[in-house]
């Protein structure tokens, strides 16, 4: 009897099932139990083979319905978890905020690290977790990688655009890169903007970047440079442009400048966690929100002094460390209530601080030197602090002095 094959295509594989190893043992045992019965019954032979060529059938249909049933449960499975990934992907989507026309998640990365060897202690061999650090946030949700020229001098830009091409991931295409502009005393005007811009994309290996920002203000300078992201835009180099660094009047005028070329200001990029929380207390977080300006909060961790992984007698190493042990004291009762808060939701007094800074309507974007990190930072996600513990958060922060 020729064997029985069921062919199923589910999407992701072609499973060929062959029946006959289901048949055969049953078939071998059903003729020698049919021949054994023979000579007390003494049937005609082709009875016997008749009744044994049933049997095999009958086991064979049994075989391919259970091999069908097992296969339907299987893509019912995948089914099941394309439908959950579907639901995943739909949730990532509404949860993005845009910050001058660009989708971006409400946490990113900031990529500091990525490269700067004198306070970070970047080398190559970092370079491949570093890949799976950006894989992983990714796939945890974030889309947005907070880059600049100044870092590694140069190298967290190259990096970045190595790592967006180099991810394998569905989501590729949504993956943003904001780099910055240094001020330097010697870019005197709007064509050092675009120069700069043009070389930052040269080491991503890029032809356009999704938001560009200034680094910092410059004084008399400033116009100029606003100047020159606008140029960016008209000459497709870039679709959003920001700054950093900058006060409430220096937002206003850059806002104006801007408006006046057709260019939106997108975002305004500053220091802030609960460690410093001067933006919301000087009216900033107030003001750009009336201007439909993003915050992207750099140090929402206070470069690690809001994790709880440190004390006065276990440090950092470097420049970190000295500030940590004047600062350590002070912050120690925060901590403790970040942890308070954080035991029952199962998170982290680091995902804890990060919440706090999107539940201001902030994003904000730690550093992630390796995969452990990358994937606490994205745990920060998907959740919301209560008013009740933002305001003991708050408290607790003021008790501090912070």
């Amino acid at each position: 009897m020729a064997p029985v094959r069921v062919i199923l295509a589910t999407g992701l594989a072609v499973a060929s099932l062959s029946v006959d190893a289901f048949v055969s043992p049953r078939a071998s045992t059903l003729v020698g139990r049919r021949a054994g019965c023979h000579a007390a019954t003494s049937r005609p032979l082709h009875q016997r083979m008749r009744m044994a060529d049933e049997d095999i059938v009958d086991a064979a249909e049994k075989a391919t319905d259970g091999v069908a049933a097992a296969i339907k449960d299987g893509a019912d499975s995948i089914g099941k978890a394309a439908m959950e990934g579907a639901k995943d992907v739909a949730l990532a989507a509404k949860d993005r905020v845009s910050l001058g026309g660009v989708e971006v998640s409400p946490l990113g990365v900031g990529a500091w690290s990525w490269g700067d060897t004198v306070f970070w202690g970047y080398s190559e061999a970092m370079d491949k977790e570093l890949q799976e650090v950006f894989g992983n946030c990714v796939g945890g949700g974030v889309n947005l990688f907070d880059t600049a020229e100044v870092y590694g001098v140069g190298r967290s830009e190259y990096l970045c655009g190595k790592f967006r091409r180099d991810y394998k991931g569905i989501d590729k295409n949504g993956i943003v890169i904001a780099s910055n502009f240094a001020p330097l005393p010697w870019r005197l005007g709007r064509g050092s903007v675009v120069d700069a811009c043009k070389a930052s994309l040269d080491r991503m290996g890029a032809e356009s970047m999704e938001i560009y920002q200034i680094h910092w203000p410059f004084g008399a300078l400033n116009s100029r440079y606003w100047d020159g992201l606008a140029d960016c835009v008209d000459q497709g180099l870039v679709k959003a442009v920001g700054v950093s660094n900058y006060g409430p009047e220096a937002v206003k005028d850059a806002h104006a400048a801007l408006k006046a070329r057709g260019v939106k200001l997108g975002s305004n990029q500053i220091q802030f966690s609960l460690a410093n929380r001067k933006p919301e207390t000087s009216g900033m977080l107030r003001l750009c929100e009336d201007l439909d300006v993003r915050v992207l909060a750099y140090s929402p961790l206070a470069q690690g002094l809001l994790t709880g992984k440190y004390s006065k007698d276990f440090v950092p190493s470097g420049p970190r460390g000295r500030v940590f042990k004047k600062k350590l004291p002070a912050v120690a009762p925060l901590v403790d209530k970040l942890k308070e808060i954080g035991t029952p939701r199962d998170k982290t007094p680091a995902q804890v601080s990060l919440n706090w800074c999107i539940t201001k309507g902030t994003i904000p974007i730690p550093g992630a030197k390796n995969i452990r990190q990358a994937d606490e930072n994205c745990g920060a996600l998907g959740w919301r602090l209560s008013e009740e513990e933002m305001f003991a958060l708050d408290a607790a922060a003021s008790a501090a002095g912070l």
